[in-house]
């Protein structure tokens, strides 16, 4: 009987505890890697961007609710107005506030079945000069000429992908507010819990 498959390996009940171990431990400092070389990149762009005044987040499917998120931490601690939309949206509102000094970070993971449709979004947001920092998957290198930062991710299956794509976010956050001089654990008017009477 299988418990987990791993490329290369088997792993049965009653035996393997070291090689699932091994496992454990590889994609451990795997993960360690990922996130250590993401800070430095997401650092380099927190110190571009720290002086924007707005920000537009965008994503499709299962990357809008992360869009959404990546909004409301940047306006959480780094008080920079933020605002978290469906990329399918764009044409209804958002496109017209979009110009050069309107950064807009899109999550366009190449494993979404509308990907396609995500690039065509870049597109609009680059003819009006505006500045898009991409967040995608690894080897997906079709956006690098269009989008002035590209943040790559680990491929997954599309519906882990959120779980990934948000750490550049929340990462970006947290540097912007540092640069910025911000109170990174007690922002302003937040409460930490909600009491009810």
């Amino acid at each position: 009987m299988t418990l987990l498959t791993y490329p290369g390996n088997d792993f049965y009940v009653g035996g393997g505890l070291l090689d699932f171990g091994m496992m454990i431990f590889d994609q451990f400092l795997t993960f360690n890697l990922f996130i250590f070389f993401l800070s430095f990149f997401v650092c380099v762009c927190g110190r571009i961007f720290k002086y924007a005044q707005n920000f537009m987040f965008m994503g499709r499917g299962y990357q809008f609710p992360v869009a959404l998120e990546g909004a409301l931490k940047l306006k959480e601690i780094s008080y920079i107005h933020a605002e978290g939309y469906p990329a399918a949206e764009m044409k209804h509102g958002p496109l017209a506030l979009i110009d050069q000094f309107m950064p807009v970070i899109m999550i366009a993971p190449k494993s979404d079945p509308t990907y396609e449709k995500t690039k065509a979004n870049i597109e609009e947001v680059i003819a009006r000069q505006g500045s898009v920092i991409a967040i995608t998957e690894e080897g997906n290198h079709e956006l690098d000429h269009q989008c002035e930062h590209v943040i790559r991710v680990p491929v997954v299956p599309e519906p882990f992908a959120p779980i990934l794509t948000v750490i550049p976010l929340q990462l970006m956050s947290y540097y912007i507010a540092d640069l910025r001089g911000c109170s990174i654990d007690q922002p302003r008017n937040l409460a930490k819990s909600v009491t009810v009477e």
